[in-house]
């Protein structure tokens, strides 16, 4: 069973529910900050009459909530920014915070160290009444109390960052995972497919050793009977009919054998399959064989737009008919048509056998090849059909589509 469809869609379907989780999240981020934003500046909102600080609150309050649908994209210029406003606008500290937990949990260390000093900084800043530097002097406005404030707002620097590494942690976890279940099914189909390679190579090598044997057994008893002097000319033609086609079923299963051994080298020369154009060469090997066949063909000049692999399909539909036929109907007159319409039409009819028992020479068979033919027409996208009709004919018959 090939899994990798399988695992296609899962690893597509999981990128598509992240994404949707993450923007859910910041939606979510987005409202918080909002709601706070709205508490702490409301006030500045409701008045009539604002002072230029008030506004520039109000404005650094809207411009860190809007800057949340983006730190996924620029986390790190987006925190150090928001870093700054914190100190202009208490309502930019939980998007400063979203921020620094982004940082930890998307990008190195470094770059966390420098945004976690930039809201060190700024919340010491915060906790002080003036700032004084060489020559100048700051007024800031102060958030000084008894110390609880700075204290907090340290913890709680600490457990942002504290999160965002173990989100990241957690994430590299599932990767490593996913990487891991990735190598492992890969290891899994190269075993699956050695194992092939290996099975196919035994049966190659099981047909060569037993079939080749008796087929070429056949092929040399049927020549020293043809060269014998004692025979009539009647005999001498039949064993020549079996010696040849010894000969060519060698052929076919020397090409057997190379299709079973090209998953070892997909290089190797293969013999020619047959196609619609060879059916009547089938039907005249029957007729030589001794029995009644007639072909019908309609139109049997329009064979060259019938794909190679569906007329592969409808000569082995035709090839298992007369075998059958052969099989458990001798003496018995085989009708085969080959039609194009909207697809290729094939149908191979017979009456019960009119052979006396005793001369019927019965062919054992494994009752596996329209189970097979079934299978062949239906991975061409066709249907086949068989049974005994009310006419007390047995009907094998195949519709294959010209196209895919």
């Amino acid at each position: 069973m090939n899994t990798r469809p399988v695992a296609t869609f899962a690893r597509t379907s999981a990128r598509v529910l992240g994404r949707a989780r993450g923007r859910i999240a910041d939606a979510a981020w987005f409202g918080v900050s909002v709601l706070i934003a709205v508490g702490l500046v409301g006030s500045q909102l409701r008045s009539a009459t604002s002072s230029l600080a008030e506004v520039a609150d109000t404005a650094a309050a809207a411009a860190a909530c809007l800057a949340l649908w983006w730190r996924r994209r620029w986390p790190v210029p987006i925190a150090v920014v928001l870093g700054v406003l914190t100190c202009l606008t208490p309502a930019a500290q939980v998007p400063a915070l979203v921020c620094l937990g982004t940082v930890a949990s998307r990008r190195p260390v470094r770059p966390l160290i420098a945004v976690a000093l930039v809201l060190v900084a700024a919340t010491v800043t915060r906790y002080v009444d003036e700032l004084s530097v060489p020559r100048f002097t700051l007024k800031i406005s102060s958030e000084r109390g008894d110390g609880n404030g700075a204290v907090n707002s340290a913890l709680l620097l600490v457990i942002v960052i504290a999160w965002g590494l173990y989100i990241r942690a957690r994430r590299q976890l599932v990767a490593s995972l996913r990487e891991r279940a990735d190598k492992a099914e890969a290891e899994q189909r190269l075993r699956i497919e050695q194992a092939r390679s290996g099975e196919r190579a035994r049966i190659a090598r099981e047909m060569h050793d037993v079939l080749a044997h008796r087929i070429s057994l056949i092929s040399l008893q049927a020549g020293a009977l043809q060269v014998s002097r004692r025979q009539d000319d009647a005999v001498a033609e039949s064993a020549a009919l079996i010696r040849t086609s010894a000969h060519q079923a060698l052929e076919d299963l020397r090409g057997v054998i190379g299709v079973l051994r090209a998953g070892e080298n997909e290089t190797s020369p293969l013999v020619p399959q047959p196609t619609l154009a060879d059916l009547r060469r089938l039907v005249e090997e029957s007729v030589r064989a001794g029995m009644a066949v007639s072909l019908h063909e309609d139109p049997g000049d329009a064979y060259g737009d019938v794909p190679a692999h569906v007329g592969r399909t409808a000569y082995r539909v035709v090839q298992e008919g007369l075998t059958n036929a052969r099989k458990h109907a001798p003496g018995a007159a085989v009708t085969v048509r080959a039609s194009l319409g909207t697809g290729l039409d094939v149908e191979v009819r017979n009456p019960r056998g009119t052979a006396r028992a005793d001369l019927a020479s019965p062919i054992p068979g494994a009752g596996q090849g329209l189970v097979g033919l079934s299978e062949r027409a239906r991975l061409v996208g066709g249907r086949l059909e068989y049974g005994w009709t009310a006419k007390d004919e047995f009907r094998l018959a195949a519709w294959l589509p010209l196209r895919e």
